[in-house]
């Protein structure tokens, strides 16, 4: 099922929503479901970015996004395992990594409040790198698992 957003930008257009389409689908329902939870909720926030309520929203994204990242993870993980997807260790390293950015960039907003720079990081550090990890990683992901089911 396609799921189309709408773009949201910002007055100097540093800021655009996720737009789901068949480019972040990896062929695997309930991962494409989680993503596609993951592209509404970081419009939602960007949406509140540009309307001035960054403080407010944050704390709701971090909240969020602490639960995604645990669940889908874990989720994702389990699969692999299941599949015996042989990158598995690869894959799961990146996911550790990204954590420990992750829990990085909170320390730091804690520390320097949520303002322009915190949305700037949190774009570049957390959402597109999630959105590319999705079109790489996960898209590798679901090429092996369509493939292995084939056989």
């Amino acid at each position: 099922c396609k799921q189309s957003l709408k773009n949201l930008k910002s007055d100097d257009d540093h800021f655009q929503a996720i737009e789901w389409d068949e480019s972040l689908s990896i062929g695997i329902r309930e991962v494409d479901r989680q993503h596609q939870e993951l592209c509404e909720k970081i419009n939602a926030f960007f949406y509140a970015g540009i309307k001035d309520t960054v403080q407010d929203k944050a704390e709701l994204l971090f909240d969020f996004l602490t639960d995604y990242i645990d669940a889908h993870f874990q989720s994702e993980e389990k699969f692999m395992h299941s599949i015996e997807y042989p990158l598995f260790d690869q894959h799961k390293a990146i996911h550790d990594k990204f954590i420990k950015d992750y829990y990085q960039l909170i320390r730091e907003s804690n520390l320097y409040g949520k303002n322009l720079h915190f949305l700037l990081l949190t774009k570049e550090q957390v959402i597109d790198w999630l959105i590319e990890h999705i079109k790489t990683e996960d898209k590798a992901l679901g090429t092996f698992s369509k493939n292995r089911s084939t056989i």
